[in-house]
C-alpha cells in the first residue's frame, strides 16, 4: 500500500474508532440517524455530530427527573417526543456552563454553541421529517445570532516577508528558541514556504510523503478532504526550499529509520502532526508579526488565495488550486476581494458632468 495512502487510512481508522466509542454512548435510533448522514457528509463531520449529541443526551440524563439513574444510551424515543422548545432553551443555557460526567466544568463560545445547536436541529429535523417524532422541539427555540466578520484574516506582503525572514534566519526572542530552531531551520522554512505558495491545508501537508513529490514536473500529490487525491503544482521557490530540507536536513531526523517515507519529520523521528506545525508557526509569528493575535496554517491558506486572486482576477482558478468544489466557498472564506473593489471605486468619478447630447436642447 502507498505509504501516504496508508497514513490517511490510519487517520480514517482512528476516526472510526472514536465513532464506535461515541456510538456506545448513544441510543440506537441516534446511531441510525448518524449512519444515514454517512452518505452525504465527511467522517469528521459525522464524528462532530455524534460528539455534540452525546453532550445533549448527557444534559437530558442530568436534568430530567424521569432519566435519573439512566445512561445516555438508555434515553427512550418517547421522552424526546415530550420535549418542548423550553427544554431546548434550557439546554442552550446549560451549554454556557455545565459539569461534565468526569466532574470538570465546561463552557462554550457563541460559535461553539451555534455549532452544537446546528447538530441538534439536524437530528430533530431528521426524526420529525421521517415520522419518528410528531414535533420538532428545536423549531421554536431561541436561535443564536452570530455577528459575521466581513474581514478575512490574512497576511499582507510585508508580513509574509517578515515571517519568512524570522523563520529562515532563526530570529527568535530567546537564545534557547534560536538554538532549537537552528536545528529545524530548513524543515520549518520548507513547511511555511509550501503553505504560503501552494495554499494546501495543514492536513494535506502532514500527510505528504517523499514519493508524493515530483521535482521534474514540480508537482505533488495531496489527499484532499474526502480522501480524493489531487495534483498540486509548485514554483521554484518551493522546489528550492524542499530540496534544501530533503538533501541537507531531513537525513538527520531519520536515525535508524532509513526507510521512513513521511516528508516532514519531528525530532522524535516520526511524521509531524497537525499540532506540531501549528505550534511551530505560532512561535515564528509571535516574533515576526506580534500584531496578529492568531496566525494559523489556515490564515496562510487564505493569504495565498487572496494573493493568487490579486494576480489573476480568476476566482475559478483560485477555487481549483485550493481544491474547492464550490466557487462560493472560495469567494466567501478565502479571498479578500474588498481591497480590489475599493481601489476600483476610488477611480470612479460619479459626479462629473457628462456632455450634453447634441440632439437635446
Amino acid at each position: 500500500m502507498h505509504s501516504s495512502t496508508d497514513y490517511h487510512y490510519q487517520m480514517a481508522l482512528r476516526s472510526n474508532q472514536k465513532m464506535d466509542h461515541l456510538y456506545q454512548a448513544l441510543p440506537s435510533y441516534v446511531c441510525s440517524y448518524l449512519n444515514a448522514k454517512a452518505s452525504n457528509c465527511r467522517a469528521s463531520t459525522r464524528l462532530a455530530y455524534a460528539g455534540d449529541l452525546v453532550i445533549f443526551f448527557t444534559f437530558l440524563c442530568e436534568k430530567n427527573p424521569m432519566l435519573r439513574g439512566k445512561k445516555t444510551d438508555e434515553v427512550p424515543m418517547e421522552l424526546l417526543g415530550n420535549l418542548t422548545f423550553e427544554d431546548i432553551n434550557e439546554y442552550q443555557a446549560y451549554l454556557d456552563h455545565g459539569i461534565r460526567a468526569d466532574g470538570h466544568a465546561f463552557n462554550n463560545s457563541q460559535s461553539a454553541k451555534a455549532r452544537r445547536m446546528s447538530s441538534l436541529r439536524s437530528f430533530f429535523r431528521y426524526e420529525s421529517t421521517h415520522g419518528y417524532l410528531k414535533n420538532d422541539p428545536t423549531s421554536g427555540a431561541e436561535r443564536i445570532r452570530l455577528k459575521k466578520d466581513k474581514m478575512i484574516n490574512r497576511l499582507n506582503n510585508e508580513e509574509v516577508r517578515q515571517l519568512m525572514d524570522v523563520t529562515e534566519n532563526s530570529r527568535l526572542k530567546t537564545n534557547r528558541e534560536i538554538k532549537l530552531s537552528q536545528r529545524t531551520q530548513l524543515r520549518d522554512t520548507a513547511i511555511l514556504t509550501l503553505l504560503l505558495y501552494t495554499g494546501i491545508r495543514i492536513s494535506e501537508c502532514v500527510g505528504l510523503d517523499l514519493d508524493d513529490i515530483d521535482f521534474d514536473s514540480q508537482s505533488m500529490i495531496v489527499i484532499r478532504k474526502g480522501g480524493k487525491p489531487d495534483t498540486v503544482y509548485f514554483n521554484d521557490t518551493v522546489a528550492g526550499a524542499l530540496k534544501d530540507y530533503i538533501d541537507l536536513e531531513r537525513p538527520s531526523y531519520l536515525g535508524t529509520k532509513k526507510d521512513e517515507q513521511a516528508l516532514f519529520l519531528s525530532n522524535r523521528r516520526q511524521r509531524m502532526g497537525v499540532r506540531s506545525i501549528q505550534e511551530m508557526l505560532k512561535k515564528y509569528a509571535g516574533t515576526a508579526i506580534p500584531q496578529h493575535v492568531k496566525v494559523t496554517p489556515h490564515v496562510l491558506r487564505k493569504t495565498y488565495g487572496t494573493a493568487l486572486y490579486d494576480e489573476t482576477s480568476d476566482i475559478r482558478l483560485v477555487a481549483d488550486v485550493l481544491g474547492h468544489n464550490s466557487v462560493d466557498t472560495t469567494a466567501k472564506h478565502y479571498i479578500d476581494m474588498s481591497t480590489e473593489h475599493k481601489k476600483k471605486a476610488a477611480g470612479i468619478t460619479p459626479y462629473e458632468r457628462r456632455p450634453t447630447h447634441p440632439n437635446r436642447e
